[in-house]
């Protein structure tokens, strides 16, 4: 990805809106590269890091703006804790990482928090792969769509954590970390 200049992704934080010090806007790219920036002075950069070697494709931020979660082109998620990062000024670190996993084997496409239908927050990934999966916003797996094992989204009992996709686990290079 070195040499590209295409933001692919937006991400407006509205809970820090009238915060003028704070970073509000999260922009995925050019590069692979995550960028925070304060729109109230003139396109600020806050601060400005990889979340991986592969390159960031994608970006989504919980609605409490608390969580950032980063899609990679081999697969993985990361989970980050933003409810203080750029919130005063800017950053020379990346903020802290919640979790990390390898959710697809290829290119994740697409990802949505959800919130409200079960009781804590979820990611729902979409993949080149060819196939949607549900995790808990801590990272533990909780199935595949269309999957012949049924869960129950209000009884975390019935998630497949802490397996792991089986197509995951047979094209990993790497061992398998599976979050706590």
């Amino acid at each position: 990805m070195e040499g590209d200049a295409a933001v692919s992704h937006l991400a407006f934080l509205p809970a820090r809106g009238a915060t003028r010090r704070a970073a509000t806007l999260i922009a995925c790219g050019p590069g692979g590269y995550i960028h925070f920036w304060n729109i109230y002075k003139g396109g600020k950069i806050m601060s400005s890091f990889a979340a991986t070697s592969e390159g960031t494709s994608l970006i989504a931020v919980n609605s409490s703006n608390t969580v950032l979660a980063t899609g990679d082109s081999s697969g993985h998620v990361k989970l980050y804790n933003i409810s203080e990062y750029c919130s005063e000024g800017t950053e020379r670190s990346p903020p802290p990482v919640l979790s990390h996993w390898r959710a697809h084997t290829s290119v994740i496409t697409c990802f949505e928090f959800v919130s409200g239908v079960a009781s804590s927050e979820l990611l729902l990934t979409g993949s080149d792969d060819c196939s949607a999966r549900l995790w808990t916003g801590k990272g533990h797996y909780v199935g595949t769509l269309g999957q012949t094992t049924r869960w129950d989204i209000d009884d975390p009992e019935s998630y497949a954590h802490p397996r792991v996709p089986r197509d995951v686990l047979s094209v990993s290079p790497e061992p398998i970390e599976i979050p706590e």
